[in-house]
């Protein structure tokens, strides 16, 4: 029985049976919180393709499409967007996760809360192939 046990820790551990599409997005909605500093930017804008799939931010009234290549733009624009909150910490409230019944689609949504106040943080996540995507970031205070 102990070696079963063992068996199954080590295949566990290994990723044998691997993370469920839920943990994924999970792991993904992590990135989004915490203290925002430059690798956390660049933690979260690793789960963008612009290449596969376009990118839409909604922020403070404005919302912008990032298409094929514009990775440097986004890049620059939530630099620019973000400079002031630089080095606040995002505090998580709640979190809802849900992978579409499709299996192809899913949504997280976070309530933040930071010393500028809170903000609700949805994402809109596709697959491809055996990677999420982030295709849509709104944020509302």
């Amino acid at each position: 029985m102990l070696v079963i046990g063992a068996g199954v820790g080590i295949a566990y551990v290994s990723g044998v049976f691997g993370e469920s599409d839920q943990d994924r997005l999970n792991a993904i909605a992590d990135d989004f919180r915490g203290e925002l500093n430059a690798v956390r930017l660049d933690a979260a804008i690793a789960h963008v393709d612009t290449s596969v799939a376009p990118l839409e931010v909604s922020a403070q009234g404005f919302t912008r499409v990032y298409g094929n290549g514009a990775i440097p733009d986004l890049k620059r624009d939530a630099n620019r967007a973000l400079s002031s909150y630089m080095g606040t910490t995002f505090r998580e409230l709640g979190r809802t996760v849900a992978v579409g019944d499709d299996g192809r689609s899913g949504q997280a949504t976070l309530q933040l809360l930071s010393e500028h106040g809170s903000a609700t943080v949805e994402l809109t996540f596709a697959r491809d192939g055996e990677r999420w995507l982030v295709r849509r970031v709104i944020i509302r205070r």
